[in-house]
């Protein structure tokens, strides 16, 4: 199996949050996004391009994978899959991944410490 994406997510996708079944098979490494606010809505977190770091998870996964996140968030029609710029923590290496973007998120409350607790 090809692991040849880069997902970032810092949601329901994180490990011990609902909806982790769908990277329970693969490795999660601990990375943040910068120029990503992260904003609390109902029940789940949304992510927009601006001022502020954005905490959570970068995964390797392959296309199939991506397919059914795709469909989870209902990209293209609610939440944007775009790139972004990661940094790992471990050792400050950036890297290009995608990212799950809404800009209904500025309707809510921005989570200041850009990281959102399941």
């Amino acid at each position: 199996m090809r692991h040849n994406h880069a997902l970032f997510v810092y949601g329901t996708l994180k490990t011990g949050c609902c909806n982790h079944k769908f990277l329970k098979d693969f490795k999660a490494i601990e990375a943040k996004a910068p120029g990503i606010e992260l904003h609390n809505g109902p029940g789940y977190p949304y992510a927009v391009r601006g001022n502020g770091t954005t905490f959570g998870e970068l995964y390797f996964i392959d296309t199939e994978t991506l397919k059914r996140i795709d469909e989870l968030e209902e990209h293209p029609n609610y939440y944007i899959r775009q790139k972004t710029k990661i940094i790992i923590l471990s050792d400050y290496s950036e890297l290009y991944a995608w990212i799950y973007l809404n800009n209904e998120g500025l309707k809510w409350p921005k989570i200041e410490s850009g990281y959102w607790r399941c």
